[in-house]
């Protein structure tokens, strides 16, 4: 199974690979800074879940989220470090299928990735298009 990570933080990035990596052995995680890059690797790829900072280098996540919702319903999980609760409301408004803020627990990732991954799975291969 194939993910794309796409942050800007590159610590991060590289613990969360480490993480996914030992717990879950059977995925694989592609990864990226820049909104464009993610939007261009969907379009490409398929991955089963994207987990998506709200701060990249290139833009704002929230206007990649956009982006993919006009052509894609593949599961999003956001990762912020924002308390701001309007920020993660205008996400999971926007599509997003949960939201994680950091500092996060790995184990708490892991069990939200799956959550959502098996909400997916047992909705079947018809899923409703988000906003």
């Amino acid at each position: 199974m194939n993910m794309l990570l796409v942050a800007d933080d590159a610590d991060t990035t590289e613990v969360v690979r480490c993480w996914l990596g030992t717990v879950l052995p059977e995925v694989t995680v592609a990864s990226t800074s820049q909104g464009n890059e993610c939007i261009s690797l969907l379009r490409t790829e398929s991955p089963a879940l994207v987990l998506l900072g709200l701060v990249l280098r290139d833009m704002n996540g929230l206007d990649v989220l956009k982006e993919i919702r006009t052509f894609s319903n593949v599961p999003v999980v956001l990762i912020t470090s924002s308390d701001q609760e309007r920020e993660r409301v205008r996400g999971l408004e926007l599509g997003a299928d949960d939201c994680v803020i950091k500092p996060f627990s790995y184990l708490e990732l892991v069990a939200r990735i799956r959550a959502v991954l098996r909400r997916v799975n047992s909705a079947g291969a018809v899923r409703p298009k988000s906003l």
